[in-house]
């Protein structure tokens, strides 16, 4: 990759962070029935990149997948903590809080340098990079909606 385009590639990444930031700190409302789309996709897409490793997948390397769901359920519980949840009696609405915003930036950052070690890193290491990140990034993503559609299921039970 030449300069211009390792150039062009950092604009256009910085630039669609910057939206998301932006995007995050806007009121919108939740849907629940549209809020399971992108936890199915990244759940199917994350077992068709570890289905190959599953059979052949020590006590450890459980273990680790075991710590990767854990630290993906603790990253939607801080996230959500750091989400502002208004309930009108009708809908639920989300709002990202700076902090909530900076801790998705600093995820990103962690996301990107699990990615950067497994390209650097060489056999199992690297597949355990992978998978384990892949598994972390399933395990939030599911998380999150789950708990927003708890905080959902309260607010219709609280208003009626």
């Amino acid at each position: 990759m030449n300069t211009s385009t390792q150039a062009l590639a950092l604009i256009i990444a910085v630039s669609l962070v910057g939206w998301v930031m932006i995007r995050q700190q806007r009121r919108r409302p939740f849907r629940p029935g549209s809020a399971w789309v992108m936890p199915v996709i990244v759940v199917l897409l994350t077992v068709q990149a570890v289905r190959p490793e599953i059979a052949t997948l020590s006590i450890m390397g459980w273990s680790f997948w075991g710590l990767s769901v854990l630290a993906g359920w603790l990253i939607a519980w801080i996230r959500v903590q750091l989400t502002t949840l208004e309930h009108d009696g009708r809908q639920l609405y989300v709002q990202g809080t700076p902090w909530g915003t900076l801790v998705w930036a600093a995820l990103l950052i962690v996301k990107v340098g699990f990615r950067l070690a497994a390209a650097h890193a060489t056999g199992q290491l690297a597949s355990a990079l992978t998978s384990n990140g892949l598994v972390m990034a399933a395990a939030s993503t599911v998380s999150r909606r789950v708990m927003l559609a708890v905080a959902y299921s309260r607010g219709r039970q609280h208003s009626v």
